[in-house]
């Protein structure tokens, strides 16, 4: 090979790779959260600006003493502070796009027949990912390093310089820390990745994802309640410091903050032993994930999937399970049909499970935050915990608003022309089958599980009262919930936004208040005297022959079933003529 082919061939190489590069950075806008490539971008911007203004005022929050009082090398603790808010922010999100770390099928099939060497192909991956994060960071600590180099540098020294070079070291330091976490993370999920094998995986991801979205949300909101009162990070922070505790060699949060006293000029030995450590499992760190990536691509290579295998038959007890569900509740076959369909859609679709799992994701945080601050409550009665009063209403609630939300998105959007041409003109059966699969496939299991942990603690009978009370509030508000529903589930056509939950959210919270602290006062004061839940339950159910009638002679007595969404109206009108 001559030199002018030598260069070529380097030129052609960083084309690819340039091309890759914006290809897999492009790609990291597309999950399984939202659809729309502009929408997540949009989305995306909105979020980095509402993270660097909450970074912004929590870091003037916990500095501002700091124009009174002078720093006599205590803001390290503040920095340490801000370090572990930011990573575990910054873990929460690698989680949140984890779909798109690795190469996925589309990849394989579109990408690695081309004449594409493996090694441009893995590292414009890699950069796609490593620049997604540097920009996130520097975007998200942008106010909070001004905050800092407003409050800080003046205790050392007035200069300009060391005013820029403070604001810097800010956002080095936590960029070090914020690609450390995401490596972390990315291998742990590659390593999980080729453990389970791939089959498994795919079955495992969404619960795995959800487990560690719950774990990356507790611990935030844990660490922003906690900037109300600093005494308790100096006493640990300082306590680990001064008695040289092995805490802080095992915390890496203080690692990188030794990172930022070193880029400081701080000489001290203990933040000089941090930035050391700091570097070294940095290091290490980059080369792991660099060998997930790797590893996790040859693993692809060499396995053999059969695509055929995707569909398994049911063994004989779900079968006789379904088959005696079938002649029992679902014996008219429009019902049986939508029911099916409605659970093998949420079966198969990734997409769908990981959006409903992000709903349940929020009620188990806000359970765990109301735990915590329950404290040590006992658990022998409801009157004495009540939050294990609240957790079924709590996590029904938003287990319905989430299904709710995730049919309106079309799984197989080509097939609803079968549902067209098969329509028939008792159209009710159609949602009947609907809600009668939320019923069955989510609440009632939901409320068993919750019947056996509470089995435990509240014993048989109030256990039983409890169940049977959360299981028909439940289905009460899902009937008020789909009380006029249009359109078969994953078969309509969807235009995103079109929920504006950001324009309501603060009516959909007082709805929550009231249905959770309604409910359970009303509880309360039924197992109180037990013999008033046949007076109550007499009074629910005429209430819900009263949306029987309604829905019957009102609701579906002209019911049109809706396949396409329609746009605004000032979408579609432009009046050249005036």
């Amino acid at each position: 090979m001559n030199f002018n082919s030598y260069i070529a061939t380097i030129r052609e190489n960083f084309s690819q790779f340039f091309i890759l590069n914006r290809h897999f950075l492009n790609r990291l806008f597309k999950n399984d959260y939202i659809i729309f490539e502009e929408e997540m971008k949009a989305k995306t911007i909105s979020m980095l600006v509402i993270l660097a203004l909450l970074l912004g005022f929590i870091s003037h929050r916990i500095l501002f003493w700091y124009w009174l009082v002078e720093d006599n090398n205590l803001s390290w603790v503040e920095k340490c502070y801000m370090m572990s808010l930011f990573m575990a922010i910054m873990g929460f999100i690698t989680v949140l796009m984890w779909e798109n770390l690795f190469l996925d099928s589309r990849d394989y099939s579109n990408l690695v027949l081309l004449p594409i060497r493996i090694r441009t192909l893995l590292s414009a991956k890699f950069a796609s990912l490593c620049l997604f994060i540097g920009i996130f960071a520097f975007g998200a600590n942008l106010f909070s390093a001004l905050a800092f180099s407003w409050y800080l540098p003046k205790y050392q020294s007035n200069s300009l310089i060391f005013g820029i070079q403070f604001f810097f070291a800010h956002l080095v330091s936590f960029a070090l820390a914020a690609f450390f976490i995401f490596f972390l993370v990315y291998f742990f999920l590659g390593l999980l990745k080729s453990a389970l094998g791939f089959r498994l995986f795919r079955r495992l991801s969404v619960y795995i994802k959800s487990i560690l979205l719950i774990g990356f949300a507790f611990l935030i909101v844990q660490i922003i309640t906690r900037s109300t009162s600093m005494s308790f990070h100096f006493n640990l922070l300082f306590g680990a410091r001064n008695n040289n505790h092995s805490f802080g060699y095992f915390f890496p949060p203080m690692w990188f903050t030794g990172i930022y006293e070193f880029l400081l000029n701080n000489k001290d030995p203990y933040f000089e032993a941090m930035a050391s450590i700091a570097i070294l499992v940095f290091v290490l760190s980059f080369f792991a994930c660099i060998f997930a990536l790797g590893f996790n691509f040859k693993l692809h290579l060499l396995r053999k999937e059969e695509f055929n295998s995707q569909i398994l038959c049911l063994n004989r007890a779900r079968k006789t399970f379904f088959n005696i569900l079938n002649s029992i509740f679902l014996r008219n076959p429009i019902q049986r049909a939508i029911f099916h369909f409605f659970r093998l859609s949420i079966k198969g679709s990734n997409l769908h499970k990981i959006r409903l799992a992000v709903f349940i994701s929020i009620s188990i945080g806000i359970l765990l935050i109301l735990m915590l601050y329950q404290g040590n409550s006992p658990l022998e009665s409801p009157a004495a915990n009540k939050v294990l009063l609240m957790a079924p209403l709590i996590l029904s609630f938003f287990l319905l608003i989430g299904i709710k939300s995730v049919i309106k998105i079309p799984a197989f959007l080509d097939s609803n022309w079968i549902f067209k041409i098969t329509e028939i003109e008792k159209k009710q059966h159609y949602f009947l089958g609907l809600r009668k699969g939320i019923f069955i496939l989510l609440l009632v299991p939901l409320h068993s599980i919750l019947f056996v942990f509470y089995l435990f603690s509240w014993g048989m009978m109030v256990s039983f009262y409890h169940f049977l009370f959360g299981l028909v509030m439940s289905f009460i508000f899902m009937e008020v919930l789909f009380f006029k529903s249009r359109k078969i589930p994953f078969t309509c056509s969807y235009l995103p936004g079109q929920e504006k939950l950001y324009n309501f959210w603060i009516i959909y919270f007082i709805g929550f208040l009231i249905y959770v602290l309604s409910l359970s006062w009303i509880e309360l004061k039924l197992l109180a005297k037990p013999n008033r839940f046949i007076m109550f339950y007499g009074f629910v159910f005429l209430i819900y022959i009263c949306m029987l009638v309604i829905k019957k002679y009102k609701i579906d007595k002209d019911i049109v079933i809706i396949y396409e969404e329609e746009p605004p109206s000032v979408m579609l009108i432009f009046d050249l003529g005036e």
